[in-house]
């Protein structure tokens, strides 16, 4: 079902689920993080970032001090290209309810700040930078930065249309593992990382993914946005690749950009650009939404 759907020229990029069950989103098509209810279906914004354009990654850090404390990527984007501009991305925080927004640090090196995902002991995080195809590490404590991956699985490829390499991230409740995804290896939609290993099954061009241990035999299972292809697909531990919802030629899940689970673990939201990136059958695009 539909949750909500924003005005045409709206790109939801990303999201993140709140202790109350509502879900933050990450637009690049503006500078701004909104808070929705999945119950009400209303959004109010709680963030902005301004002399940029558009929001990456955005995932939740350790309380601090009782408040709700969330790391974002922000910077600037071609629309046109559907491209970042490398040299613009920062990191920064944004603290719910008060809704401040600090600056952590500025990532000259990084292409665009993407899949953010927290480390355990909350100090920490990693981003995607799809453009250089690595993963960065930033403390946000020290307010420093460096490169944690820069393996040639997180690497874009000249073989293919799509030139973005690692994209998705997620971490494991252990700590254990990183899960990733690369947008230009389409032989491996689902990668694993410390130590990396790879499943080999695809042919999709992968976005961001919410992970869950399937109920029935407790392995990981993976449910990927393949954004242009319209669809949603999940991908279980032994690389067996599903279509869960969508079609090429379908508004369902049009340009679905980023998955993730409730806190339930049995609801699963998508985020979507309404096809802004590739128009559905070649002329159709709607508001980004919630489904």
């Amino acid at each position: 079902r539909v949750v909500k759907q924003f005005p045409v020229g709206t790109w939801l990029e990303n999201l993140a689920i709140r202790p109350s069950g509502d879900i933050l989103l990450t637009l690049i098509s503006a500078p701004e993080i909104h808070s929705l209810s999945p119950i009400t279906g209303q959004s109010s914004l709680v963030g902005t970032v301004p002399g940029v354009q558009g929001l990456g990654g955005i995932t939740q850090l350790s309380s601090w001090g009782g408040e709700e404390v969330y790391a974002f990527g922000a910077g600037n984007v071609s629309l046109e290209t559907a491209r970042p501009i490398p040299g613009t991305w920062s990191l920064f925080l944004l603290h719910l309810p008060s809704q401040k927004v600090e600056k952590v640090v500025d990532v000259p090196l990084a292409g665009m700040i993407n899949g953010l995902a927290a480390l355990p002991h909350g100090r920490s995080v990693l981003f995607a930078d799809p453009e250089n195809g690595a993963i960065y590490i930033v403390d946000i404590h020290t307010r420093t930065y460096g490169v944690w991956s820069d393996s040639d699985d997180l690497k874009m490829s000249d073989d293919v249309p799509f030139k973005l390499g690692v994209n998705g991230l997620r971490v494991s409740q252990d700590g254990r593992w990183v899960y990733f995804t690369n947008t230009a290896r389409a032989a491996g939609p689902v990668l694993l990382a410390s130590p990396i290993a790879r499943s080999s099954q695809g042919g999709y061009r992968c976005g961001r993914s919410g992970l869950r241990r399937d109920h029935h035999d407790g392995e990981i299972e993976a449910y990927i946005t393949t954004n242009p292809f319209n669809t949603l697909v999940r991908v279980s531990a032994s690389g067996n690749v599903t279509t869960v919802a969508g079609g090429s030629g379908e508004l369902t899940v049009a340009g679905c950009t980023a998955a993730l689970f409730a806190r339930d673990g049995r609801t699963l939201y998508v985020v979507t650009n309404g096809g802004l990136e590739i128009p559905v059958n070649g002329t159709i695009i709607e508001g980004g939404k919630v489904v």
